[in-house]
């Protein structure tokens, strides 16, 4: 080959991340204080004036979709399209809630692959669900800002807690871009 011509880089590969053992953890917080539990406690509604996040890990299911969702009154087309995996990605806003799937992606060091895991996100004012195809260990960085009362996380409710998970996914497929 002539010395000039460029040489293709080896195509990545992507593969669907590794699930791990299944497991929900429910974080309730205010500015005042924070709580997490292993499990999800029996709610006919969200604990006033606090904020909830539920955070799915390592599986998503039709059969916790649909127990989530008419738990907490979400539309039966989210819960029909949080339940698909793998989907593209997707937003759609409704009255009173928002439902968002994309791929978070890793770069994989040792198989040198991409290594791809959807995150579906059902909002609400008040309410985050988080549903993880994969183990995401990743979102740990929240659970010290949740501890810290000073923290926007805290003090800013559902939403900003959202805006933060979207702000590191991006950062992180970035990083990822990078690595290759």
């Amino acid at each position: 080959m002539n010395s000039l011509q460029k040489q293709n880089p080896p195509a990545a590969v992507s593969k669907r991340k590794e699930r791990g053992e299944a497991k929900i953890l429910y974080h309730q917080y205010s500015k005042e204080k924070y709580a997490c539990r292993i499990d999800l406690p029996e709610l006919s509604e969200l604990p006033e004036p606090d904020n909830v996040w539920i955070e799915c890990g390592s599986g998503i299911s039709r059969e916790l979709t649909d127990r989530l969702g008419k738990r907490f009154g979400f539309n039966k087309l989210i819960l029909e399209d949080a339940a698909v995996v793998p989907q593209p990605p997707k937003l759609d806003e409704y009255d009173d809630s928002c439902f968002l799937t994309l791929n978070a992606v890793d770069w994989n060091e040792q198989e040198h692959c991409i290594e791809e895991n959807q995150m579906t996100f059902l909002w609400k004012k008040r309410l985050l669900i988080s549903l993880s195809e994969a183990a995401n260990s990743d979102l740990n960085f929240l659970l010290t800002r949740l501890t810290d009362p000073s923290s926007n996380v805290r003090a800013l409710g559902s939403d900003y807690l959202l805006f933060s998970i979207l702000n590191f996914l991006i950062d992180n497929a970035y990083k990822t871009a990078k690595s290759m």
